[in-house]
């Protein structure tokens, strides 16, 4: 009877760890979305003078999030160039 009673409560811990997982994976997704957009942002509004030459591992770029989201837009490091991934 015992047994069962811990089963199920390891259960119920289980679920509730892997939502939380589920949860940080949503969260940081956004997360590299907003990054993404920043970074595609930058070089809009840099003036040509000011503009510092970033290099590809500079500039976070990231392709196609899970379940279907569609692509981000990722950049090369000369910021003159906006391709879809």
């Amino acid at each position: 009877m015992a047994d069962n009673r811990t089963a199920e409560t390891l259960r119920k811990k289980r679920g509730k760890i892997a939502r939380s997982i589920d949860d940080y994976e949503a969260r940081l997704a956004q997360t590299k979305a907003d990054l993404a957009h920043m970074d595609a942002a930058i070089p809009i509004f840099a003036t040509r003078t000011a503009r510092s030459p970033l290099g590809p591992k500079d500039i976070l770029q990231i392709g196609p999030l899970r379940s279907g989201e569609p692509p981000v837009q990722s950049f090369s490091g000369d910021g003159d160039s906006a391709e879809q991934q």
